[in-house]
């Protein structure tokens, strides 16, 4: 019941995303694949070093610790974005492209690290976290 409780949640907001991103350029503007590097891999390696295990997922300490970092991350790659965004204004545009537009681009894909990190927080490590079992 718990999966399906978190798959309907997790429909709801896609599905939330694709309507409101119709005009857009769809669903493929929330995808960032640096971003969710940025998010998840220092957040998995950080508790693998403090729990000194790869299968820390059995834990619930260590999954509520994997979805702190993971928003502290989207933080920090948030930060990160907007320092590349504004150094990138020093630079001369290229012929034919509007400032704008690669301002706007750049403001976008250092935003997605923070919803990359409330997402796995919200809806990957504490639901994870609170079906497993206290000791």
């Amino acid at each position: 019941m718990k999966i399906i409780n978190i798959l309907i949640a997790l429909a709801s907001f896609v599905g939330a995303c694709m309507i409101g991103s119709k005009d857009t350029g769809g669903i493929g503007s929330m995808w960032d694949a640096i971003s969710l590097a940025i998010v998840v891999i220092p957040s998995y390696f950080l508790v693998v070093a403090s729990t000194n295990s790869y299968t820390f997922y059995k834990d619930k300490s260590s999954l509520l610790l994997f979805g702190d970092l993971a928003f502290g991350f989207g933080l920090i790659g948030t930060i990160v974005g907007f320092i590349f965004m504004l150094a990138g204004m020093a630079l001369p545009p290229p012929p034919g492209i509007d400032p704008t537009a690669i301002l706007i681009s750049n403001l976008a894909i250092s935003i997605i690290t923070v919803l990359y990190g409330l997402f796995i927080k919200y809806f990957i490590a504490l639901p994870w976290a609170h079906s497993i079992k206290d000791k």
